[in-house]
């Protein structure tokens, strides 16, 4: 029997699983390595603050939230913005459902001219479990500013509940604030916001009727001017305990049924009366929009090339015992029946 076929194709499928290791490990490393790249030009939030210092204060600043990341209708949303000519946007979380390489996208997709601030959700947390990449690319997980007279609160509402250290910290923040209008921008409301005037509920909310009840007293007793969310993939305007509370997830992902893609423009001194949401068609077109991005290399490279190199090089392994079983077993062709025998 020649066995030296079965040996070329062991040799080849190893040769092949190889290759293919070393192609989707460089693809994994380079996913790494832009985000590293990134890193050293600073965060978004950093970029944003130094861009406001250097044009005059403008009159209102927009809110979107749940915009997902890249694509042509995220091109369209915010090339809307731009025409509306905001100070700058504040991003409302859920910038990603994908994976770690969709923060880079989220970056790159951005006006140049627009500064961008961003909190993060809960699925940038089960994307990215620690933040650390969100902290890296995008800014802090909590952080507050001032512009125009008016301070701006980002709380980290990522983890569906509020812990100590971040209500100690908003707490302190808004206590040193000083006058002017007070925004508290976060992921995820306090409570319900379909179900004004009843009693809290914590459906699709904070799960933990503390932190919302927290929050709720926090803003009414510190003179919060009005909170804004996203989560909730609609427009969803209430107030609990007196302050108002804005639900505008409209960024376009996966609209909620009837709602309309939109942002809201928001007066810098606080006349909510003024604010301005603008839609972004119909919301019979809405639920046709594809609006998230299709599946894209960073998809893979970053969520299935690491698992998809490792079983490669294990069934590099696996072959090359093979082939050294196939190597072996021709030398013993030709011998004595009985010397096979005691040899196997």
């Amino acid at each position: 029997m020649d066995l030296r076929r079965p040996r070329r194709t062991l040799r080849f499928l190893r040769l092949a699983c190889a290759a293919v290791t070393l192609i989707l490990g460089t693809a994994a490393a380079w996913e790494r390595f832009e985000n590293i790249e990134l890193r050293r030009v600073g965060t978004l939030f950093e970029t944003s603050l130094e861009t406001l210092r250097e044009k005059p204060v403008g009159k209102t600043f927009a809110v979107v939230g749940d915009t997902g990341s890249g694509g042509a209708a995220f091109q369209t949303l915010f090339s809307q913005i731009v025409r509306e000519r905001p100070d700058f946007l504040v991003v409302l979380g859920d910038i990603n459902y994908r994976s770690i390489g969709h923060y880079t996208i989220f970056r790159d997709s951005l006006p140049a001219d627009l500064p961008v601030f961003a909190v993060p959700s809960n699925h940038d947390r089960k994307i990215d479990p620690e933040l650390e990449v969100f902290e890296a690319l995008i800014g802090p997980a909590r952080a507050t500013f001032t512009r125009g007279g008016a301070r701006f609160f980002l709380l980290d509402t990522s983890r569906e509940t509020i812990p100590e250290d971040d209500r100690a910290w908003l707490l302190e923040a808004l206590r040193v604030a000083g006058p002017g209008p007070k925004f508290v921008l976060t992921h995820i409301p306090p409570y319900d916001p379909t179900h004004p005037g009843g009693p809290p509920r914590t459906r699709h909310s904070l799960w933990d009727p503390e932190s919302a009840a927290w929050l709720v007293e926090t803003a009414a007793r510190e003179g919060v001017t009005a909170i804004f969310t996203g989560h909730w993939h609609g427009f969803y305007p209430t107030e609990f305990s007196g302050v108002p509370c804005i639900v505008t997830g409209g960024g376009g992902y996966e609209p909620d049924s009837g709602q309309i893609p939109h942002f809201l423009l928001v007066p810098l001194d606080g006349d909510l009366s003024r604010m301005r949401k603008i839609d972004m068609g119909s919301a019979s077109m809405a639920q046709t929009l594809a609006w998230a991005t299709d599946f894209e290399f960073e998809d893979f490279s970053d969520r299935f090339a690491p698992f998809a190199a490792a079983g490669t090089a294990i069934a590099w392994f696996l072959l090359t015992i093979l082939l050294r079983r196939a190597r072996f077993r021709p030398a013993l062709v030709g011998q004595p029946a009985g010397l096979r025998s005691l040899s196997s």
